[in-house]
């Protein structure tokens, strides 16, 4: 026979302990920064794109600030990340958000 859980509630919360306490700072910080750099590619568009574009023109690239991201974006975002040492895919995802923030190169 079995017999039912007693305190569901405090099990979950002692499980919901467990978990956070198994990912440090360091992992909920990498989850935060996810959120607030959207991955960007061809098509994308929005207040990120041109604020990226907004970026690369201060930084000597020629391109619309319009914010849609196009094929002169994508050609600029990947001579930047290959002057950063990143891979020229010309999708902005967490290495190039984090070498135009400047932690890399």
């Amino acid at each position: 026979m079995l017999t039912p859980i007693k305190n569901t509630q405090s099990l979950a919360q002692e499980s919901l302990t467990f978990i956070v306490q198994l990912y440090s700072n360091n992992t909920k910080e990498k989850i935060m920064s996810t959120i607030s750099e959207p991955i960007l590619r061809i098509g994308s568009e929005g207040a990120d794109v041109k604020r990226l574009q907004e970026y690369l023109n201060a930084h000597g690239y020629h391109i619309a600030a319009d914010g849609i991201f196009g094929a002169k974006t994508e050609a600029a975002v990947q001579d930047f990340q290959r002057s950063h040492g990143l891979t020229p895919d010309g999708i902005v995802g967490h290495n190039t958000w984090a070498a135009i923030e400047g932690g890399i190169g």
